[in-house]
């Protein structure tokens, strides 16, 4: 399976906490930011298209995972800590993955990722191949 989404590519961003409950009954929740999880949501969303259209079903066997980022052309150098770590996208990747691409993210036993230079269009190409 191989895809590309066009658009600027959010890595995952650490993770958010808050309160909730008041007095004794108070905890503390983490969440993933917002610009992250509507990232995820469009990468798993497109992954369960693509694997309807094509009549798949999510791979059951160790898969290799590869990821070509291009980042959004920035205007300035000093902006280019925005992009983003490759690992940091890697993740999001995975994460919004497991579960529709492959049952679980045990079975990625082959990762592939690079970081293209900045450049318009924008996005991320995904490719999920079987192993076995």
């Amino acid at each position: 399976m191989k895809f590309t989404i066009l658009g600027k590519p959010v890595p995952l961003g650490r993770p958010r906490f808050r309160v909730l409950g008041k007095g004794p009954r108070a905890f503390a929740q983490a969440y993933t930011p917002p610009s992250s999880k509507k990232w995820m949501d469009l990468i798993r969303n497109v992954a369960a298209m693509e694997m309807r259209n094509h009549l798949w079903n999510p791979y059951s066997k160790p898969v290799h995972v590869h990821l070509e980022v291009t980042p959004q052309k920035l205007k300035s150098g000093k902006d280019a800590k925005r992009i983003g770590d490759l690992d940091n996208h890697l993740k999001a990747v995975l994460d919004a993955l497991n579960g529709v691409a492959y049952k679980d993210d045990s079975q990625v036993r082959e990762l592939s990722a690079r970081m293209l230079p900045a450049a318009h269009p924008s996005g991320i190409t995904i490719e999920v191949t079987d192993l076995a």
